[in-house]
């Protein structure tokens, strides 16, 4: 099982467009991961990071996000997020060394995953 940290930035929106995102994101994360974690947000929503566990590649999950095809040819693409040009995304796997200060949940939420 893999490990992965999604940061996202968004364009500025109004505050229903954003709830609106995170509902359709929460639903492709539950489909895409066996866990996910929120590890930061910014208090308006904009600038997000989430932990995410699960077999896909760092490709297939930020496909999801963004509205584009899977990699797989016979795949659809899933549900809208509502991802709009000048969002940004990056998808990292992580390793299991972890040093963090202030982020003691998120480091505890990676330590209980990578063994």
């Amino acid at each position: 099982m893999k490990i992965h940290l999604i940061h996202i930035q968004l364009m500025p929106r109004q505050r229903q467009d954003i709830e609106r995102f995170g509902i359709a994101l929460a639903q492709i994360l539950n489909t895409l991961s066996t866990n996910h974690q929120l590890a930061y947000a910014t208090p308006d929503k904009h600038l997000l990071g989430y932990f995410v566990q699960s077999e896909k590649t760092a490709n297939q999950i930020r496909m999801a996000i963004d509205g584009n095809h899977s990699p797989n040819t016979n795949s659809k693409p899933m549900m809208p997020t509502g991802f709009a040009n000048g969002d940004k995304i990056l998808v990292i796997e992580l390793a299991a060394d972890v040093s963090e200060n202030g982020f003691n949940v998120a480091k505890t939420w990676l330590n209980r995953r990578s063994n």
